[in-house]
């Protein structure tokens, strides 16, 4: 039976030629843990950051991570097949560090909620400190905000990705913006997609999607420009987000956000959101496979 030590492996930063190849490893491997499905996975192949562990030519164990804003990146992945679980603690970790010094990051993230603490602990161990924690809130129930209108609400098209990326950039810190590649995965399907516009420029938008059998509505964003924020465009965004769910079935409409993001929880505690006490801790590297 194949079940090498792990003194028997060789561990290196993945250069781009082999990331075809490692996507594949981590479809069919025996253990693995995927954060967002396998639309991780749909990037192109350039857009990764992978370590590698292999006994000879054979790949046993990979740990991915995907590009934010900024020369950051988020873990998202790792992989194992053919090793004694006796050893994956401790591959992974030795993976991570790989991660770490060699990857092209000014830092690296994780998030985790109950069900992958194990993987946080991993993490931590070498060298990941606390970072922040995203909070889970609902409501089943569509509370009116007070009537504003500052913006013209539009759906969000293919030409505003740049737009989006303009905002986020001036909205949120490197690691919660989203790259474009995200916002054409986020706006696929029959959620809703808006932007919002004030003279002609556009300066908020907001994203939202169905799951769990089109009983749930999930808000994935909203975010004003920093110059306009106090004008009551949140609040336009959210009771259109509000509308669309309830109107078209949902039995409640959810969100995640910064526990410390408190004009955010402002807001949705006045629409009647509550928190359903799950949440994810985000832990966070310094990266020093560049000069920062």
């Amino acid at each position: 039976m194949f079940s090498p030590r792990l003194d028997q492996l060789t561990i290196h930063y993945a250069s781009v030629a082999e990331h075809a190849q490692l996507i594949e490893f981590v479809r069919r491997s025996r253990f693995r843990l995927i954060q967002f499905g396998l639309s991780t996975l749909s990037l192109p192949v350039d857009q990764y950051y992978i370590s590698v562990a292999r006994h000879g030519d054979r790949t046993v164990a990979i740990l991915l991570a995907t590009p934010a804003a900024h020369q950051t990146g988020w873990v998202r992945a790792c992989a194992l097949d053919g090793i004694s679980i006796a050893y994956h603690a401790e591959l992974i970790g030795l993976l991570a560090s790989t991660l770490i010094y060699h990857a092209p990051c000014a830092a690296l993230f994780y998030s985790s909620d109950h069900y992958d603490s194990w993987m946080s602990d991993i993490l931590r161990a070498v060298g990941f400190v606390p970072h922040n924690t995203i909070i889970a809130l609902e409501t089943r129930q569509h509370i009116p905000l007070r009537q504003a209108t500052p913006a013209v609400l539009a759906p969000l098209g293919l030409a505003e990705f740049a737009d989006i990326q303009r905002i986020d950039a001036q909205a949120f810190e490197p690691e919660w913006q989203k790259t474009a590649h995200d916002v054409r995965d986020l706006t696929i399907g029959d959620g809703l997609s808006l932007i919002a516009v004030v003279d002609d420029t556009l300066v908020a938008y907001a994203i939202a999607n169905w799951h769990d059998n089109h009983s749930t509505f999930h808000l994935v964003r909203i975010a004003v420009l920093p110059a306009f924020q106090g004008r009551r465009i949140a609040s336009q965004l959210l009771s259109a987000v509000l509308s669309h769910g309830f109107g078209n079935g949902a039995t409640r409409v959810t969100l995640n956000t910064q526990r410390n993001n408190y004009a955010a929880l402002a807001l949705y505690t006045r629409a009647g959101f509550t928190a359903t006490g799950e949440q994810y801790d985000v832990i966070r590297a310094q990266g020093h496979g560049l000069d920062v």
